[in-house]
């Protein structure tokens, strides 16, 4: 029995959960772009200054029923169906799993925090991190993963109860070393009202720090930038949510791998209705809660109804592509080579967003409304689209999953066809 575990042959993939994954890095630049170009950092009243306020506001609306956090979400499910994926492989070889996984996830981690002081924003280092905490779910049965996923998911919402019982926002402590460094470099600063806070807080208006940075201020920058981050991800329990994904995820390699879920369209068209109804609506109910006025710490019910819209969403997002698609169709497989190759292109739109947009490049940011955004990405997707198809004709990974992939190994992989 051989005792090494090679990448998966072209012949063995799953090209649906390609198709999948390019779709999810489509959108996943929509999501992004709104921090990239800045509009994040825009107050409504400047956003409605912009012309097209009735087109901006049906994309917002788009963006926030239908993409955010959900292709995250599927991207997430993705990693745990790839471990699932891995695992086996490595069980046919006789390779121990738990050491060649660990290996994976530190050259993922590696990478990741590449990323990350490019831009404050990376996923990719959380996913590493979560990654380590699979492990131990590899044995788990079907019901009790799913079982546990619905706990990661409401973890949540018990965690902004806890902080508001407590009145102890701990996570915005993270921000205070980062604004330590930054205001006292003059940096320009604005005032927030921050939930459980009677004072405002201080805290560096980025849009104009970013716009106008150049690169050695970019640079010193980006090493605090991460604590911002971390704040965020602490506040809102985005770790929970990673792994409950990832669980979910473990769940559907299985049912791929042994049940062949993917030719089960009754069970595929129950999820994709379920979850589409069960996500739009409280989706709606999420992005309505100002107006709805109910009693009550509004983070707490923000908190429960995103537990109840993105994953079921995701989930029958997912599930209708994989009944759509299918292996002639032309218009899905055009996210293919997109997903043979997601880190890489994940990276690449982050280099290129970031030159285009910060002071240390082109200093585009606070510019482009979300229609303009919008447009942006679709050119720059266009052209990976195009390059990536072209690269892999040549080429047999991208160039950071060549890397990725030589790290795990520990050698250096073949990478021309």
């Amino acid at each position: 029995m051989s005792t090494t575990i090679s990448p998966i042959p072209e012949q063995g993939r799953i090209h649906y959960l390609d198709v999948l994954r390019g779709i999810a890095i489509f959108f996943i630049f929509i999501a992004n772009i709104v921090s990239f170009s800045g509009l994040f950092f825009i107050s409504p009243e400047e956003v409605q200054a912009f012309s097209h306020p009735q087109l901006n506001s049906v994309l917002q609306t788009f963006t926030s029923i239908f993409v955010d956090g959900k292709f995250y979400s599927i991207f997430s499910i993705l990693f745990g169906i790839g471990f699932v994926i891995q695992q086996r492989n490595a069980e046919k070889v006789g390779v121990n799993f738990n050491w060649f996984f660990s290996k994976r996830m530190l050259g993922l981690l590696f990478l990741g925090l590449l990323h990350l002081y490019l831009w404050y924003g990376d996923i990719v280092h959380l996913y590493a991190i979560m990654g380590f905490f699979l492990i131990p779910f590899k044995r788990i049965g079907n019901s009790n993963l799913l079982r546990w996923a619905v706990v990661l998911t409401f973890l949540p919402v018990l965690h902004y109860i806890a902080m508001n019982i407590l009145n102890a926002y701990y996570p915005y402590e993270f921000f205070k070393p980062a604004d330590a460094i930054l205001i006292g470099k003059n940096y320009p600063t604005l005032e927030i009202v921050v939930p459980g806070m009677t004072d405002p807080v201080e805290i560096i208006n980025m849009l104009e720090v970013l716009k106008n940075a150049d690169t050695r201020e970019l640079l010193g920058i980006n090493v605090v930038n991460p604590l911002y981050r971390w704040g965020s991800i602490l506040l809102e329990g985005r770790l929970f949510k990673i792994l409950a994904c990832f669980l979910i995820g473990i769940w559907a390699g299985r049912k791929i791998l042994d049940a062949d879920l993917l030719s089960n369209r009754s069970l595929l068209t129950r999820i994709g209705i379920w979850g589409g109804i069960i996500g739009i609506l409280f989706t709606l109910i999420q992005i309505n809660l100002g107006s709805l006025n109910i009693p009550g710490p509004a983070d707490v019910w923000y908190a429960l109804a995103y537990a109840f819209a993105v994953i079921p969403l995701a989930c029958g997002i997912a599930a209708l592509i994989a009944l759509w698609w299918n292996p002639n169709n032309q218009f899905l497989n055009i996210f293919k080579p997109i997903g043979k190759a997601a880190l890489s292109n994940y990276f690449f739109q982050s280099v290129i967003s970031v030159f285009y947009f910060y002071g240390a490049g082109l200093g585009k940011m606070g510019q482009y409304q979300l229609w303009e955004n919008y447009l942006f990405v679709i050119v720059v997707f266009a052209f990976q689209i195009v390059f990536t198809s072209i690269w892999l004709k040549y080429f047999r990974y991208g160039p950071v999953e060549w890397i990725w992939r030589s790290i795990t190994y520990g050698r250096w992989i073949k990478m021309t066809k």
